[in-house]
């Protein structure tokens, strides 16, 4: 099992509610959880293991999009062009999921599925 360690903001911690808990890194690598809204920028965490639910089809995603009229904006990273950043959005405006990625490890259409799962597994859990 591969544990992915975030650094805060980045990371799913920025799209979800500040009393969710987390595992925030401490002194000498070890890990105690923590509520979001009490990360520091530069702290490092990782998500809860959940249970996991059902991949979903991508006709199953862009039914999502379609129904709830999402947005998608993606932005390039002008100090490190390196990274970009998914932005899913209400047709309001109002931000549902934020995501940086590094554009050589994960591609646009996995940071969307990725983005429309995180959307469905809320709804769900």
């Amino acid at each position: 099992m591969k544990i992915q360690i975030h650094t805060y903001p980045d990371g799913p911690a920025i799209g979800l509610p500040k009393d969710e808990i987390v595992s925030a890194m401490g002194l000498r690598g070890r890990f105690s959880e923590t509520r979001i809204g009490l990360l520091d920028a530069g702290d490092q965490y990782i998500m809860p293991i959940q249970t996991e639910l059902e991949p979903r089809s991508d006709t199953q995603l862009l039914a999502l999009m379609a129904q709830q009229q999402l947005r998608t904006c993606y932005v390039d990273n002008i100090m490190d062009e390196s990274h970009k950043t998914l932005i899913l959005m209400t047709s309001e405006g109002s931000t549902l999921w934020q995501y940086e990625y590094a554009k050589s490890e994960y591609s646009d259409l996995d940071a969307l599925r990725d983005g429309l799962n995180f959307i469905l597994d809320q709804e769900e859990l």
